[in-house]
């Protein structure tokens, strides 16, 4: 695993780790490229539609300043977000500990929370900018797509904690690389498991037993899922992307969620995890809004077709 730059490098050209290049934090990294990729994805989404994207009517050009605004509004609400949904779930940590503790040390951050809060942040922009809110959502699916897979990149790489359960033997139908099936994360930046042999650097840790790399699991299916949508060999009405991209995130998302370290919650007998829980509200609202979407195309084309 790689904590930060100086890792990488001493893989590459063997020089020793903790050195001065280790202020370049590989989670970070991963970071600020799945930021500015997604941005730079939506940008051009958005200027896609501009021919529709404004409720005054087709436009040549997008208002100044529009990517940075739309990044500072979905960064800040979507840290925001994030944290509030973790403190929901972590609330004992909220009690036990300094507020500030709790929310910058204590706990991590939620990418549902992070979604929900980015979406309801940029649903009041698109308004008060008096644009069309559907197109606007479909343009923001594969910008978050990309910037979500690359973000779970810099778990995996970083090897910061995100990672599944025991991954137990691997049976004979594998036909991925082994590390696929199991890893034990070497030199984690979450510093857990025992300590490596003959090692004396900061990050020294490895897992005693195989887990699933479920976050190099998610990065991949959200790449794919976002080489789909980016292919433009389908035309969708508004807001069909967008609803699409709530189903197949969240359909992937409940599935991983069960071979990954969380915690679990009884709710009238039904036992699962936090994001299990918001991926079906999500494919219920997904599956609602297409619904309401078809229905009024199919309607309206009945009403032209009798009334010609």
């Amino acid at each position: 695993m790689y904590p930060d730059v100086s890792y990488l490098l001493q893989d590459i050209i063997g020089i020793t780790p903790d050195n001065l290049t280790a202020i370049f934090k590989t989670y970070g990294i991963f970071l600020f490229l799945g930021i500015y990729i997604a941005s730079k994805i939506f940008e051009k989404e958005t200027k896609r539609k501009l021919g529709f994207l404004f409720e005054e009517g087709p436009r040549k050009a997008l208002p100044p300043n529009f990517r940075n605004n739309i990044l500072f509004i979905v960064a800040v609400a979507g840290i925001v977000g994030s944290k509030i949904i973790v403190l929901i779930e972590e609330y004992e940590v909220f009690y036990n500990n300094d507020i500030i503790d709790a929310i910058f040390r204590k706990i991590g951050i939620s990418f549902y929370g992070g979604l929900i809060g980015a979406a309801i942040a940029l649903i009041f922009y698109i308004k008060k900018a008096k644009m069309n809110i559907l197109p606007a959502l479909d343009a923001t699916a594969p910008a978050i797509l990309i910037g979500y897979s690359l973000g779970r990149l810099g778990c995996h790489f970083s090897g910061d904690g995100d990672w599944g359960i025991a991954s137990g033997v691997q049976p004979n139908w594998w036909l991925l690389p082994d590390w696929m099936w199991s890893y034990n994360y070497p030199h984690n930046v979450a510093n857990r498991g025992s300590w490596i042999e003959n090692c004396d650097f900061n990050y020294c840790k490895v897992l005693d037993i195989a887990v699933f790399p479920t976050s190099a699991y998610e990065s991949i299916i959200c790449l794919f899922i976002f080489i789909f949508f980016i292919s433009k060999i389908w035309i969708a009405l508004p807001g069909t992307v967008f609803s699409i991209y709530l189903i197949l995130s969240s359909i992937e998302r409940f599935f991983n969620e069960f071979i990954r370290i969380n915690k679990k919650h009884d709710f009238f007998g039904v036992v699962l995890s936090q994001a299990q829980f918001i991926s079906i509200i999500l494919v219920l609202l997904a599956f609602g809004l297409l619904l309401i979407l078809y229905r009024h195309k199919i309607m309206k084309g009945l009403w032209f077709l009798f009334n010609k």
